[in-house]
């Protein structure tokens, strides 16, 4: 579903633990997704997000993100 220069993306997990993060990572990945953590926060409040981007449309990021909560059990929210 991600296309080049899509404007959109699908925060699929958003963790302060790291090994948390990397999971969902790991099961998106595994799954076929184009997954990427994105550390952000500021210091002491480091947050790392799992982000599918790339996506043409709000209406496509909130459809790929019901078939993301059957493989991680959240559904995640687009951006």
């Amino acid at each position: 579903a991600a296309r080049q220069g899509g404007k959109f993306r699908l925060v699929a997990a958003s963790s302060a633990d790291q090994g948390a993060a990397l999971k969902v990572y790991d099961q998106l990945r595994t799954a076929g997704y184009a997954a990427e953590i994105f550390p952000a926060g500021t210091a002491g409040q480091r947050i790392y997000e799992v982000r599918i981007s790339g996506l043409p449309s709000r209406a496509e990021a909130d459809a790929l993100g019901v078939r993301i909560e059957a493989i991680t059990g959240s559904k995640g929210r687009s951006a």
